[in-house]
């Protein structure tokens, strides 16, 4: 379960779809073939870490997590009030001085009375309740206080830890990461949030993925739509990292004992996007070659293609997210006998993929898709060029150069 605000959540994207979670999702699909994992993105814009111990308390646990990543500082950093609209007081303060409200809420006979013309009552009743409770509202300058002090910060990160020990799951802190983000070394010694988070990690063996380092070496791309939120490319950077961290060569103590428990072999190899198989001379096929084969990540149609010895590829079928049967024909082999390689990869189908992108109101599509969007005064335009459903350019400052094929629709260059 990925928890956090509405970088998690992935706005401002159109599609959940490239959120990081759902990215994730596919990675461990593609890359951990014969496991089983499911991701739930519990993302909500505007939440801070005292939200999302709501959210684990009220709702995640009961679907039994194995592990629960972490994002979250900046809404934490932010001025109050944000979300319990209670002034001068810290969502720590204010998440338990209206839990007691919402209590009364859930409480049968209040409930009962809510269609009923006493629910007026019921509702004066509550709100002298909450006078009461929370006192009078004052003015109180919004500056006055961080929505959570890094103090408090790190007393709701040993609570989710805590929580972790006593409901067996795993946290993952992932270090929300700023738009041009500086290195992981001067990023942690201006920001106590950054501190904190590896303290408490420190303190716990607790994994954590250093996004930052991930997006200071891709600096000079354009990852953000502003100065918080990911796009796709950023998200798709954050997936991977978050997949490189849980299957790292070194992943400490407590990973690693994790993954012993689940009866994960968490060192074996990744699946790679080409597949070459050798062969002895007495595993040298002599009939018709039968195999199974899936590529659960592909975000465009495409179709198998094989080579044997190094001769012309031959597509040999639709490639699809289950796994389907294959074979290779004695016939392709015959000519280049004795057979040593077979050399497998994906190949886009131009045709399938041609008219993914509807021009204006009328009947013409084109395979090619080009986005701007505005990333305000300070940020620039951010652009993406996708061709048969596949993105080119990854958003670099200045100008994105795809050079498209005029009848077969492949891509030339880009740049």
């Amino acid at each position: 379960v990925s928890i956090g605000g509405s970088s998690t959540y992935g706005v401002p994207l159109r599609f959940g779809y490239f959120a990081y979670p759902e990215v994730l999702q596919r990675l461990l699909d593609e890359r951990r073939p014969f496991e089983h994992y499911e991701v739930l993105n519990a993302g909500i814009a505007a939440y801070g870490i005292m939200q999302d111990i709501s959210a684990l308390k009220e709702e995640i646990l009961q679907f039994k997590p194995d592990i629960v990543t972490i994002c979250s500082w900046f809404n934490d950093s932010a001025s109050s009030p944000r979300w319990y609209r209670i002034p001068g007081i810290s969502d720590r303060e204010a998440y338990y001085k209206t839990r007691m409200l919402r209590k009364i809420q859930e409480f049968p006979p209040y409930k009962a009375i809510h269609e009923t013309r006493l629910f007026g009552l019921a509702r004066h009743i509550l709100i002298s309740l909450r006078t009461a409770f929370l006192g009078r509202e004052q003015i109180v300058p919004e500056s006055s206080r961080p929505r959570m002090t890094p103090e408090e910060f790190e007393w709701a990160l040993n609570e989710i830890v805590k929580m972790g020990e006593e409901y067996n799951f795993l946290p993952v802190f992932v270090l929300e990461v700023l738009n041009r983000t500086r290195n992981l070394k001067q990023s942690t010694r201006v920001n106590k949030y950054y501190q904190t988070i590896l303290k408490v990690a420190e303190k716990h063996d607790i994994p954590v993925v250093d996004t930052i380092s991930a997006f200071h070496q891709r600096r000079d791309e354009w990852l953000y739509y502003d100065f918080i939120h990911p796009n796709r490319h950023g998200h798709d950077l954050i997936a991977h990292t978050i997949f490189d961290r849980l299957f790292s060569k070194e992943p400490g103590t407590r990973l690693t004992n994790f993954w012993n428990e689940k009866g994960i072999d968490w060192t074996k190899p990744q699946p790679q996007r080409v597949a070459i198989r050798r062969l002895n001379k007495a595993d040298a096929p002599s009939g018709e070659i039968l195999f199974k084969a899936r590529a659960p990540f592909l975000s465009t149609q495409a179709d198998l293609e094989v080579s044997v010895n190094g001769a012309q590829s031959t597509v040999i079928g639709p490639l699809t997210s289950e796994y389907r049967d294959f074979s290779i024909n004695q016939s392709l082999f015959n000519a280049t006998s004795p057979v040593s390689e077979f050399y497998f990869r994906a190949k886009l189908n131009i045709e399938r993929n041609a008219s993914a992108f509807k021009i204006g109101k009328g009947n013409i599509y084109s395979p090619v898709h080009i986005r701007a969007i505005s990333g305000g005064k300070l940020y620039g335009w951010t652009s993406d060029i996708t061709v048969q459903g596949r993105p080119y350019a990854q958003n670099r400052r200045g100008f994105n150069i795809v050079v498209v094929g005029r009848l077969s629709g492949e891509v030339k260059a880009s740049e």
